[in-house]
Formats: C-alpha cells, structure tokens, sequence
C-alpha cells in the first residue's frame, strides 16, 4: 500500500546511513573488488513495500552486523526481506541463512523463510 511503501521509504535513508560501516568494512574483505557489497546496490524497498536487504557478497560477521542493524534501525517500516542465497557456494548450505535465523531466534524475533533464499522479518 501507499502508506506501508512510504515507510519504508523513510526508513530506507536512516538505515542506508546506519549500514555504511558494514559497506566501509566489506571494502576489506577478499573478493571486496570483484564484488562490492555497497549501500546503494544491496537495499531497496520490494514491491510489498518491505525493505529488501541483500547479504550477498557479506562474510557472515558482515552480514549478522548488518542484520542487527536493520533490526536496531528499521522498526517503523513493519519488517524486512533479508536475502541470504541459498548456499550455492558453501556446498548447498547457505551459512549467511544459517547465521541471520541464529540472530533472530536469539532476540525473539518473529521471521518466516518466504523461499530458498529469502527470510522475511516482521515485527510491530
């Protein structure tokens, strides 16, 4: 809807701000060159209005920073699309899903795995 898309909207520049330090420090990871995980490319807001924050090209420090962020930073917006892969490249097991239900299971937060690759985040 109209109003959920603009909360997210307004969420979006407060957390693209709060995420820089995780797009600095994925500067210095291995493959940082080859394939930047940047602000600019990595969030956005879905078609549902959701916040989506891709965790592709994270190490799995970077990318449980990055989710406690969204869950410190992106309250108002309702919930969030976390995309995590599916473990194409760790032998079918995706340690960055692993890693992001870890988190959320350690701070009660409600959360369903909406495919393969994506874990959807909700919370009031």
């Amino acid at each position: 809807s109209a109003v959920s898309t603009g909360l997210a909207d307004r969420g979006v520049g407060a957390l693209a701000v709060a995420l820089a330090p995780v797009a600095e420090d994925a500067k210095r990871l291995p493959w940082g060159k080859e394939r930047p995980w940047r602000v600019e490319t990595h969030l956005r807001v879905g078609a549902d209005g959701l916040i989506e924050l891709d965790l592709h090209d994270l190490s799995v420090p970077l990318a449980v920073r990055a989710v406690e962020t969204v869950l410190a930073e992106a309250p108002a917006c309702g919930g969030a699309t976390l995309i995590t892969g599916r473990g194409r490249h760790s032998g079918g097991v995706s340690r960055l899903r692993e890693a992001v239900f870890g988190v959320l299971e350690a701070r009660g937060v409600a959360h369903a795995g909406t495919s393969a690759g994506r874990v959807r985040v909700v919370w009031d």
